[in-house]
């Protein structure tokens, strides 16, 4: 049995009413441990006080679960059945000490990274197989998502219960979705009739469409593919919280998984060769030096990654940032093969090859998502940035004209070998006919045993281009 600290019974005033309410609120709030509210007044009438409590996104409906069993088996409070669509997200009680009853309406908080199986795709594809309002306040919001929950299994292919089960765990991933499900209503004229999602399987209807090209299995990056009548639509998914936030990158692949192929492998087995030879250096000087123990005559290049997981990330940082750093050797390895690696990734990237699945009635689109929920701000659905396939043959095919992709530094930026360099990074940009296309990094993401990733994103003026 819960038990609160005890109230005098004399007659409240309406302040004193409301400010008790939001002091039991509060106690109840207490009784939960494994998650925190932030409670707020909403409004209030003769009968009832409304007050708001802002969990995170997932906390949500276990939060309110609770605390109806707190109210339940707490002297002094009767909790009130609530039957509306909202009976799960909210809890409703009377006290002892009050003349009104008290509403607690729970609000999602919108932060981000509390989810480990993104519900994106499965959102996007289903607001677009759906005629919608963008919604004005949390309780339409939520019931926007309590219709997409029916109609997802219906219409959609491949998904995962855990995506399903995050529709009202992610609310700015909802509004990420909305902002793309209109742009690919827009885009195919109307609302799709099903779709697949690419991120499990991909399924007999839509195996005609995984393209392996450039050492890519997944070369056909679509993330979803919907289908409207007899034609087919592929679309590459990025999601930001604003228009004028930075992109999310679109491309991010270890640096040596991007040299596939015969031609490359001199490349590539030059690069492994390179990063052996640099590491089992950092590490015979770290042991001489007493930065780890061990003997420096028991590290070489075929055993070096063992030794790794005692280093500090400091220290190895510290080491790429130098004159001799490894990124000086990657550096001269894509100056040498700058050429093929500038083609390489601008067909990586823009996946101009698929403009070929036309002749099947597919047609490919790179679109971000761009939407945000605040709980004081609300629902915020921006127009979804898209890049379809014809615009990008077409203005690619002009830039070809005037020259060949070229993949240069970056001298707005030092590079991890440069004195005074800020990042362990290479940066560069990729050019096509002298235009600049995407800005490129060359960085460790994660473990230093693994290779460095190669990330990209386009450039303003690109984007401009293809607008």
């Amino acid at each position: 049995m819960y038990s609160f600290k005890g109230f005098l019974t004399e007659e409240l005033s309406s302040t004193e009413e409301t400010q008790r309410a939001i002091v039991l609120a509060e106690q109840i709030d207490g009784q939960i441990s494994s998650v925190n509210a932030e409670t707020q007044l909403k409004k209030e009438n003769a009968n009832r006080i409304t007050l708001t409590q802002i969990v995170e996104d997932k906390s949500r409906i276990k939060f309110a679960q609770m605390a109806r069993e707190v109210v339940q088996s707490t002297d002094g409070f009767e909790l009130i059945e609530i039957n509306t669509a909202r009976s799960e997200k909210d809890y409703h009680f009377k006290h002892k000490d009050l003349s009104r009853s008290v509403y607690v309406a729970m609000k999602p908080s919108g932060a981000k990274g509390q989810v480990r199986d993104d519900p994106n795709e499965l959102l996007s594809a289903t607001f677009a197989m759906m005629d919608f309002e963008i919604p004005q306040t949390i309780e339409e919001l939520d019931v926007l998502i309590d219709k997409a929950k029916k109609l997802a299994p219906q219409k959609n292919s491949d998904w995962s219960q855990s995506q399903l089960d995050l529709f009202d765990k992610a609310y700015t991933n909802v509004c990420q979705a909305m902002s793309a499900g209109i742009a690919m209503k827009e885009m195919m004229g109307g609302k799709a009739d099903k779709g697949w999602m690419t991120g499990i399987k991909w399924g007999k209807e839509i195996e005609q469409f995984k393209v392996q090209s450039y050492g890519m299995k997944d070369f056909n990056s679509s993330d979803i593919i919907l289908k409207k009548g007899d034609t087919w639509y592929g679309v590459s998914l990025k999601k930001k919280e604003t228009g004028k936030a930075a992109d999310p990158t679109i491309l991010n692949k270890a640096f040596t998984s991007l040299l596939d192929g015969d031609e490359l492998k001199p490349v590539r087995d030059k690069i492994n060769a390179k990063t052996a030879e640099f590491y089992t250096k950092v590490l015979k000087k770290a042991m001489t030096d007493g930065t780890i123990k061990g003997n420096p005559r028991s590290v070489n290049t075929r055993n070096w990654k063992t030794f790794m997981k005692k280093l500090d990330n400091k220290y190895v940082n510290a080491s790429l940032k130098s004159d001799d750093s490894l990124f000086k050797d990657v550096a001269e390895i894509v100056e040498g093969s700058g050429e093929k690696i500038a083609s390489m990734l601008v067909n990586l990237v823009l996946k101009m090859d698929l403009k070929d699945l036309q002749k099947k009635n597919f047609n490919f689109s790179l679109i971000t998502g761009i939407g945000n929920y605040n709980p004081n701000k609300g629902v915020t659905v921006e127009k979804a940035d898209v890049k379809d396939i014809d615009t990008i043959v077409e203005k690619m095919d002009a830039l070809f004209d005037k020259g060949k992709p070229t993949i240069e530094f970056n001298y707005n930026k030092k590079q991890a070998f440069q004195k005074g360099a800020g990042a362990a990074k290479l940066f560069y940009v990729v050019k096509v006919g002298g235009m600049d296309i995407m800005q490129n990094e060359i960085r460790y993401k994660g473990s230093f045993t693994a290779q460095p990733q190669f990330f990209a994103v386009f450039t303003e003026k690109f984007k401009k281009l293809l607008k």
